[in-house]
């Protein structure tokens, strides 16, 4: 796949993930923000969803519309990703993302083979890349 075309687009409050070879498809239950108001700023599952793997984009600026970076901890774009075999994921460095579209009802996102390791459980592989690309309806 050439790295400047897009994952294919998911169904609406939906992410498609990829962890090494592995696909998932998840039901997003948050997509909303309030400019940092006490970090309520998540694209994530549902809270209800308790199966695995999980998938949290915490600290989300919607107001970006231009390529962004993912980090593990820090002032924005916190992603991370428990798995069903234990412990979790989240990136080992940064990791570029591309938002596809931000428009005022709806919001697109990936990132392409993004490194990742653990968070601070073991988790099997202890190194790993994850590709997602999440779309979802504005204040979900």
């Amino acid at each position: 796949m050439a790295t400047d075309e897009n994952l294919p687009e998911p169904a609406i409050n939906t992410v498609n993930i990829i962890v090494g070879e592995t696909k998932y498809t998840k039901s997003l239950g948050v997509c909303r923000g309030n400019l940092n108001v006490n970090g309520q700023d998540d694209i994530s599952i549902a809270p209800s969803d308790l199966s695995l793997p999980s998938f949290y984009l915490h600290k989300v600026d919607f107001t970006t519309k231009t390529n962004v970076t993912l980090t593990a901890i820090g002032s924005s774009f916190n992603l991370n990703i428990d798995m069903p075999s234990g412990g979790g994921y989240d990136p080992a460095t940064t990791c570029e993302a591309k938002i596809i579209e931000n428009s005022a009802t709806t919001y697109d996102i990936q990132a392409k083979k993004c490194s990742v390791d653990k968070i601070a459980v073991a988790v099997d592989p202890p190194t790993n890349t994850i590709s997602f690309r999440a779309r979802c309806t504005k204040g979900l």
